[in-house]
């Protein structure tokens, strides 16, 4: 992406991701790279401060919202969370240039499937409702 944005931001709420990329991926010095905008923050709170219509494209490759207690079976919500809310989507679709893009991306991978079926189902319809004129792929 670095050579066809301008001015690309990477926000991460973990600094040990940064470093494990740049020990262990050929791309990892990527992050070295001066045209980078690199911070080590919460990437919910970093779109809700972000000024509106800044942004031509945001990619989101979000985490696991939430896990399972392996004894108890009690749901756990984990930190990223928030990035699959209502104001995290609105908060998106207002910092977004009028034409610009958003991907998301995520993967559960813990989840029973039916519980995949469900988040899913909440994931896009509230992109849906957040953004009006979404192209949704169906594989």
């Amino acid at each position: 992406m670095i050579n066809h944005l301008s001015l690309p931001y990477y926000i991460d709420l973990d600094g040990d991701v940064i470093e494990a990329c740049r020990d262990h991926f050929e791309w990892g010095e990527a992050w070295d790279d001066e045209r980078v905008n690199l911070h080590v923050a919460d990437g919910a709170a970093f779109v809700k401060d972000a000024s509106d219509g800044y942004y031509d494209v945001i990619v989101q490759d979000s985490s696991d919202p939430y896990t399972w207690e392996e004894e108890s079976g009690d749901k756990i919500d984990l930190p990223s969370i928030t990035l699959y809310s209502d104001e995290h989507f609105e908060n998106i679709s207002r910092i977004l240039k009028d034409d610009g893009v958003f991907s998301f991306q995520a993967e559960v991978r813990f989840i029973a499937n039916h519980v995949i079926s469900q988040l899913h189902l909440c994931v896009v319809i509230t992109i849906l409702v957040c953004f009006f004129d979404v192209p949704y792929p169906v594989f």
